[in-house]
């Protein structure tokens, strides 16, 4: 029988980049979509907190590293023992390059001391700073820079989402040897349907057919052209409104809510315009799945959750015109200049309920995120057992 390949899953339940929450908790649903003795063991690395969040995807072969451990005076004691007669502690607040086969994802900040070059996995979702400078502080720009140098310094194996993440990294850092694996993620929803959809629309004052558009307000999420796109509509017809969820701060433009809400009262927005904020995701889930459709307004994308989420309940999506929205989704869509108000209301205008091109089988997409991740798994352990 093969042994499991055991693979360590840095997790951290973060509202303020929830994207990053779901990647790894879609990653699990997609492991699990494997063949019994396909699927690995998962050592996840969290709190104890983030790590409940994890048992409750019932993945079969999970463990749990506490990332948060504190030595207490007998373990201090037990330690300093240890390594007298062993070389090693017994207790371990970092993990050790015997916990798993493989690190994921990785990031330079956590360059674990004793974990192997060969062992280490890296994520870049994107190169948006490159994109778009003025949306970060030069500091914020020149950290992101340092952190890239290293890994292209290390040649760690690095993931992108996308060709087109692949294709900047390899424009900006044309000398870079790193082995490098496009993985594009699929999304597992939770159970939403039997939430009920008139509950929710009297729970948040949604009062007239609707569009929907999930976005943390982050300014690069383009929000505004959304309300510019309404206060256009709104001449012609009253019968529609726009519903948006997401956390409602950008801490690198503090003001930028604010802002959005001052041109909904300069504009008299308040009947077309709901701002939930960040909710329970069944609702959201059940929010857009019986939305007219999704507005994805975004300027700048590594591979988009909210794409992905659309994809999977075969929902029609308006969508900013970007080389990686067409590399993601070319059916069930419409694209729009997102710098471009009148286009967009104009894709608002003329897109009809469930104007699907087709209805597809997402499972498909889940199974093959699995598969494709554990391709790239086997092939780096192969190469590091080759040299052992």
């Amino acid at each position: 029988m093969v042994k499991r390949k055991r693979i360590a899953l840095i997790f951290s339940y973060n509202e303020g980049w929830i994207a990053g929450s779901y990647y790894i908790q879609n990653l699990i649903h997609a492991l699990n979509s494997l063949p019994e003795d396909e699927k690995p063991e998962l050592v996840i690395l969290s709190t104890i907190l983030d790590f409940e969040k994890v048992t409750k995807l019932n993945y079969p072969f999970l463990s749990h590293f506490n990332t948060n451990i504190k030595y207490t005076f007998f373990q201090k004691v037990i330690n300093k023992l240890a390594r007298v007669v062993t070389g090693k502690n017994v207790f371990e607040k970092r993990p050790s390059h015997t916990l798993a086969n493989v690190f994921f994802p990785m990031s330079s900040e956590d360059l674990f001391e004793l974990v192997q070059d060969k062992q280490r996995l890296f994520w870049i979702p994107d190169f948006q700073e490159y994109h778009l400078p003025h949306f970060f502080t030069q500091e914020q720009r020149q950290n992101r820079k340092s952190q890239q140098e290293l890994l292209v310094k290390q040649k760690v194996p690095i993931i992108f989402s996308s060709n087109d993440s692949l294709t900047d990294f390899k424009t900006f850092f044309p000398e870079a040897q790193n082995p490098a694996f496009v993985l594009p993620f699929a999304v597992t929803h939770e159970k939403y349907h039997d939430t009920d959809i008139h509950t929710l629309k009297q729970k948040y004052n949604i009062t007239k057919p609707y569009y929907f558009s999930p976005n943390q307000f982050w300014r690069h999420k383009n929000h505004l052209i959304v309300l510019k796109a309404i206060h256009r509509l709104k001449e012609k017809r009253d019968d529609f409104q726009v519903v948006f969820t997401g956390k409602e701060y950008d801490h690198r433009n503090p003001t930028y809510f604010e802002e959005l809400k001052k041109f909904i009262d300069d504009n008299q927005l308040q009947n077309y315009v709901r701002f939930l904020g960040f909710i329970d995701r069944k609702e959201q889930l059940q929010l857009m799945n019986h939305s007219k459709a999704v507005i994805q307004p975004s300027l700048f994308e590594g591979w988009s959750t909210v794409v992905e989420d659309a994809k999977a309940m075969n929902q029609v999506v308006i969508l900013s015109d970007l080389n990686v929205h067409r590399e993601q989704m070319n059916y069930n869509v419409v694209f729009f200049d997102p710098k471009n108000e009148i286009d967009l209301a104009q894709k608002m205008e003329a897109v009809p309920i469930r104007s699907l091109d087709k209805e597809d089988d997402y499972l498909n997409n889940i199974k093959d995120f699995g598969l494709n991740f554990m391709r790239i798994v086997n092939k780096l352990t192969s190469n590091h057992e080759k040299h052992i």
